[in-house]
């Protein structure tokens, strides 16, 4: 979208592409910026950059900065100097660990930006930034399409129901093409992408952009894209067939989303004649659907195509003012909702934790109604726990701009508060509705080892080191082994845990080596059990009473993995996919809930990381209330005394389930979740598992103390988990591995042989390029191929070595986490009688 110009043909600066408006900035006594904060909550926009890794996000995010006038210079990751990869592992490696978020300004509007990681082990990252924005730029390699990750992370954006704009990157290369990406995000994504501005032609020039909405040709004339000549396309300009082919397509696509469209389409308007405000409405609303993904396109390195981007983040992605924060009472369980208005009470959310050496815990926050003052005493609604803030700031990147307040729709950043984790809802001191908002779920760890301190002094320091770090990532998990007396880290993958050692070598000057990596595995059971127990306790003088019968069973036995990995790859629909085994019962109580939406079970599954375990007690199924009489004595002896002594007897009740105190039933579901944490075989968590509550009894006489309840459940659930022939379930990985044709043989060998994986599929990696004869040839590029296949997790260590040795540097891969799946043959027994070298 090009604001404000006219049909003239002229040369125009930079800034003609949006009216720019720098926000007032003074200085402090030390010198930190003092920013105004935005006051109309419709001039903010709360976006983030998603993407496969080496995509082009961190290096268009620098060129957005450089054309917003934030940056003198962009910065290159090749270089290392980039502000948005501000940490020493970031520029050494050229691949971004950590989401930085920084603020800028673009047609009078504040734009909030998140960057993220685009490797699999920072997928973590990813997820808590998704939480807090209203919109998301995916970026796409016009030489790949959609990749590994970048279906993963549009998945999670699926989860949030994120409006999406995308941008065709490297379209300055020999072998881009649009159409291979089109075709990639219709297939692997299931939307309709709709392309609102084209190249000016299909070579590898990249001279010039056509804008379809405006029908303006932005031909840029300097290396930095400072310099553009800006033509109206009308008939008989050199553009004109070109561009009109292009908006044919999209306002035909238009037609299936806008009513206004399709009535001006259907009565015969020329396409050139509908109005650039109407299409422009159509697009918006096709993408606020998540039905369609508005497409632009450029070359982010060779500064082209930047600024019409961040015109459509001002244009099409959506404000703050219509987000409603939705969550319930802590107390109550009911649902609150907070309007965006700076009149309402305070509401934000805490999304990240970030342990600065400076600064200390510094709290990233998005705030969803009120305004956040510095100096204010607020209160972690998750924690019931007051907290004082220290410092008040917005982030741009690394630097810290001191604010005094941060009003609703804003993203900023606090010190002080010592308890508040990622995903903890802020309230003003003393709010009685104690609202909890949806938190930042994790990923399931699938790697681990120890680490040692070179130094066994440091022993002490590094424990508190990594307590920290598992604080600012909350997908890493610290524990000592009782066994060995180590130190146990576990994380997303090798990379993950190499970074991790290399932080605490470089931040904190401890050399730590790792040992062997270690898979994850997970525990389930093997048959379905039933039992039940009974339990009378006597705890300070007080009796107590409980029983309680269970069932305990699989929730996925009978469930084909790989044939739903072939039809994903084979781009069937989602409804193939589904089964009924995964359906959750309306009455069961989810340990891990999922709020993925417009998905299958199955594809919820695959994303989550693994089954939700289910709770279910059916109240409603349980007996009629029953009683008996038991009398002081022999009972037999009893019935023959007369009916006066049977009177003043004592009269014991045992009532069922159904009138339970709510907090003995609560006490109840904490025993299953503490019990299903830890499995009889190694001691992993127990996933795929169902748990009923088939009955139960309570003394009227006896205590019904929620005590009792949760030991009964705890005991109980054990004993059935021990007889339920429990089997070790073992992580298997979806790998994509892209490698030279004439190695393929080996790969695929080495695959099903050695790794016992399985191929799912096999595809040419393809590439669009030019030919002078014939613009329109599509070549397919068979020395490489692109080998989709599920491996079990635990034959994936060390894979990197093994396929760069084979093709000789020229092989890459990369993984997500897919499934668990039962360990087959005698692996099991190999595993359990020498668990430490697996």
């Amino acid at each position: 979208m090009i604001t404000s110009l006219s049909k003239a043909r002229r040369l125009l600066p930079l800034r003609t592409f949006a009216t720019f408006k720098q926000t007032k900035v003074s200085t402090d006594r030390e010198g930190v910026f003092v920013t105004n904060t935005q006051e109309d909550i419709s001039k903010i926009r709360n976006i983030s950059i998603i993407a496969h890794i080496d995509a082009g996000k961190t290096t268009c995010t620098e060129r957005m900065l450089y054309y917003a006038g934030a940056v003198e210079n962009p910065g290159e990751v090749h270089y290392g100097n980039t502000v948005m990869d501000y940490m020493e592992q970031e520029r050494k490696r050229g691949i971004t660990i950590r989401a930085a978020t920084i603020a800028f300004n673009w047609e009078g509007h504040q734009i909030n930006l998140i960057d993220t990681p685009g490797h699999v082990d920072f997928t973590a990252e990813v997820e808590r930034s998704l939480r807090v924005v209203d919109g998301a730029v995916a970026i796409f390699d016009s030489m790949q399409g959609v990749e590994t990750q970048s279906e993963t992370v549009w998945m999670q954006a699926n989860k949030f129901r994120i409006p999406r704009l995308g941008f065709i990157n490297k379209l300055d290369r020999t072998g881009a093409s649009v159409q291979l990406t089109l075709d990639s995000i219709k297939r692997r994504l299931k939307v309709e992408p709709l392309l609102v501005n084209v190249p000016g032609s299909d070579n590898s020039l990249l001279k010039g952009i056509i804008d379809l909405p405006s029908m303006h040709y932005i031909e840029y004339l300097d290396e930095k894209g400072k310099m553009v000549n800006i033509d109206r396309i009308e008939r008989g300009h050199g553009m004109y067939e070109r561009a009109m082919e292009y908006r044919n397509t999209l306002i035909e696509q238009l037609a299936n989303f806008d009513e206004k469209i399709a009535d001006e389409y259907l009565s015969g308007v020329p396409v050139d004649e509908i109005p650039q405000e109407t299409i422009e409405e159509a697009i918006r609303s096709a993408i606020m659907t998540q039905k369609s993904v508005a497409l632009f396109c450029g070359s982010a390195l060779k500064n082209k195509g930047v600024q019409p981007l961040l015109d459509a983040i001002v244009n099409y992605l959506p404000s703050p003012e219509k987000i409603v924060a939705k969550g319930k009472n802590a107390l109550t369980n009911e649902e609150i909702i907070r309007n965006p208005s700076k009149k309402e009470k305070l509401c934000a959310l805490a999304f990240k934790v970030v342990n600065d050496k400076e600064k200390g815990l510094v709290t990233f926050f998005r705030v969803y109604s009120g305004i956040l003052k510095n100096r204010q005493r607020i209160l972690n609604s998750n924690l019931n726990k007051p907290e004082r803030i220290q410092s008040l700031f917005r982030m741009k990147a690394d630097e810290a701009q001191i604010l005094t307040d941060i009003g609703v729709g804003d993203i900023g950043a606090m010190t002080g508060c010592k308890d508040i984790r990622s995903g903890d809802t802020i309230l003003e001191e003393g709010d009685t509705e104690r609202i909890i908002l949806e938190g930042v779920k994790m990923p399931p760890a699938v790697f681990f080892c120890s680490i040692e301190p070179e130094n066994s002094r440091d022993q002490a320091e590094l424990e508190s080191i990594l307590f920290n770090l598992s604080r600012e990532d909350p997908s890493i998990s610290v524990k000592n082994d009782e066994e060995t007396g180590q130190l146990i880290i576990s994380g997303l993958g090798e990379l993950h845990l190499e970074i991790l050692r290399d932080r605490i070598e470089i931040e904190y000057g401890i050399k730590g080596e790792l040992g062997r990596m270690r898979v994850a595995y997970r525990e389930s059971v093997g048959k379905t059990v039933q039992g039940e127990l009974e339990l009378e306790k006597q705890i300070n003088g007080t009796n107590m009473y409980a029983k309680v019968a269970m069932e305990l069973s699989c929730t996925l036995e009978d469930f084909d993995m790989q044939e739903i990995q072939k039809k994903r790859f084979e781009s069937l629909t989602e409804e193939d996919t589904s089964n009924e085994a995964y359906q959750l019962s309306t009455k069961s109580f989810s340990l891990s809930e999922n709020n993925m939406t417009g998905q299958t079970q199955v594809d919820q599954d695959l994303n989550q990381g693994f089954s939700q375990n289910q709770y279910e007690a059916e109240y409603e199924n349980l007996e009629p209330v029953q009683e008996r009489v038991k009398l002081e004595g022999d009972e037999y002896e009893s019935k023959r005394r007369n009916k006066d002594l049977a009177a003043s007897a004592t009269l014991e009740i045992y009532r069922s389930l159904d009138s339970l105190p709510i907090e003995c039933k609560v006490s109840m579901q904490v025993a299953i979740q503490d019990a299903l944490m830890s499995g009889s075989l190694l001691g992993y968590p127990l996933v795929n598992v169902r748990v009923k509550i088939l009955d139960g009894r309570w003394s009227n006489i006896r205590s019904k103390n929620p005590l009792i309840f949760q030991m009964c459940a705890n005991q109980l659930l054990k004993q059935l988990i021990e007889q339920s022939s429990p089997t070790l379930l073992e992580p298997f990985m979806n790998v994509e591995i892209s490698i030279p044709d004439h190695v393929i043989g080996d790969i695929l060998s080495d695959i099903t042989g050695k790794r016992g994986g399985s191929v799912i599929g096999i595809r040419n990696v393809q590439a669009k390029f030019y030919d002078e004869k014939d613009a329109k040839s599509n070549i397919v590029d068979e020395k490489k191929r692109c080998i989709n296949a599920l491996i079990p997790l635990s034959e994936m260590v060390g894979y990197t070595t093994y396929l760069r040795q084979l093709t000789k540097g020229e092989g890459q891969f990369v993984m997500n986490f897919s499934h668990y799946e039962k360990v087959t043959g005698g692996k099991q027994e190999e595993i359990l009688s020498n668990p430490f070298h697996f």
